[in-house]
């Protein structure tokens, strides 16, 4: 919560300086803050600033309580009294920007927060300053602020968000290092699986080296085999298979791929990947694969996924020289240069097969011809064998 963000060590000086204002509310207001009633503490800094309204520390300290309240819309208004009463002081620009962060004033807030001087706060308080301008995506900035945050804190939440922050502006490597370290800090945390899962498989499409894509998937299958026992839904499951098959691993995707269909028989999903899996080059069990692709047919429902189907279906029947279901798959899937692809080999595959009747044709009647000529040469005058 952007409430908790706030540091109390910007506010010590203020503290320290109760005795030489000799003021009840101000010292029945620093009382209530340090018991944590911060209820009361507002209260009494309130009567503070109704006699001293030109002291930027009694709209501090007063703003400070709002926030912790939850009043951040009426923070903000003491908060900018004591900015214009002391410009510049980095004590007073962090819990304003926060303020108006938490008031939904975003621009409002990163005008504040990035005239910070980073160099006036102490080290705990720059995390806080990054993280606030993270939240508020600061000109682009929030990256560059988690990296700082991940950092600082060295936790495998922190990498996570930088990670997941980079993945998100396009960042692929940047973000798949960040994960990298995420999951080495912290190997047991799902949604950290989850994010470096998808961070690898945006690396694997994203490259066309074939090397560099291999490793990334091969990587996404370790990645998604941890998450899927911290967590063996059928989605995580299914993200093992997934990144199986972007491995050619595709004998032990169909094995993941069986478990998958056992948890959720409804979904195409599974059974469209165990069709792909099946129709690999190094399995080839292309009859085998004919009967999951029906099923997920069955099961779609979206007329894109309908067509991946289709488009698998027509490949395999295809190879199957079944040329008459795979053109109609083709088309289904609207995919009408494949089709016309079949029919031409098709047209082929029967040129082949007259060919190959007339050759045998011709073959036999050759073997005939031969038998017969052997018959008439043996029953000639004189061929037979000596008198005795």
């Amino acid at each position: 919560m952007l409430k908790k963000c706030t540091s109390w060590m910007l506010l010590l000086g203020l503290l320290s300086v109760s005795a030489a204002f000799a003021d009840e509310d101000w010292d029945a207001g620093v009382a209530a803050m340090k018991a944590k009633k911060y209820g009361d503490a507002a209260a009494a800094f309130a009567r503070y600033v109704d006699k001293v309204p030109d002291a930027y520390q009694g709209h501090l300290m007063l703003g400070n309580m709002l926030l912790r309240t939850d009043q951040a819309s009426k923070a903000v208004g003491h908060l900018q009294k004591a900015n214009e009463l002391k410009s510049g002081d980095a004590s007073i620009q962090l819990p304003l920007g926060q303020a108006l962060l938490m008031s939904g004033k975003v621009n409002d807030a990163c005008g504040v927060l990035s005239r910070v001087s980073e160099g006036s706060l102490p080290e705990a308080n720059k995390t806080v300053l990054y993280q606030l301008r993270a939240k508020a995506n600061c000109g682009g900035g929030s990256i560059n602020d988690l990296k700082k945050i991940a950092e600082a804190k060295n936790d495998g939440v922190s990498w996570a968000a930088y990670g997941v922050a980079a993945l998100n502006d396009g960042q692929v490597g940047t973000a798949v290092t960040a994960l990298d370290k995420a999951v080495q800090l912290d190997p047991n945390d799902p949604k950290i699986r989850k994010s470096h899962y998808a961070a690898l498989l945006s690396q694997a499409l994203s490259t066309s080296n074939d090397s560099a894509k291999a490793s990334a998937y091969r990587k996404a299958v370790g990645t998604a085999e941890k998450l899927a026992q911290l967590d063996p839904s059928f989605d995580n499951v299914l993200k093992v298979a997934e990144a199986k098959i972007g491995a050619k691993q595709y004998s032990e995707a169909i094995t993941t791929l069986n478990r998958a269909v056992g948890m959720k028989g409804n979904d195409w999903l599974p059974h469209f990947y165990l069709g792909q899996a099946k129709s690999s080059a190094s399995v080839a069990d292309y009859q085998g694969a004919v009967a999951p692709l029906d099923k997920a047919l069955t099961l779609a429902r979206s007329a894109e996924d309908k067509k991946k189907i289709n488009n698998q279906l027509g490949f395999v029947h295809a190879k199957l020289k079944n040329f008459d279901q795979a053109i109609a798959a083709y088309n289904a899937a609207g995919n009408s240069n494949a089709a016309a692809n079949v029919r031409e080999n098709q047209q082929i595959a029967a040129e082949n097969l007259e060919a190959e009747r007339h050759n045998a044709e011709i073959a036999r009647l050759e073997a005939e011809k031969k038998r017969l000529q052997e018959e008439m040469e043996n029953s000639a005058p004189g061929s037979g064998p000596p008198p005795f």
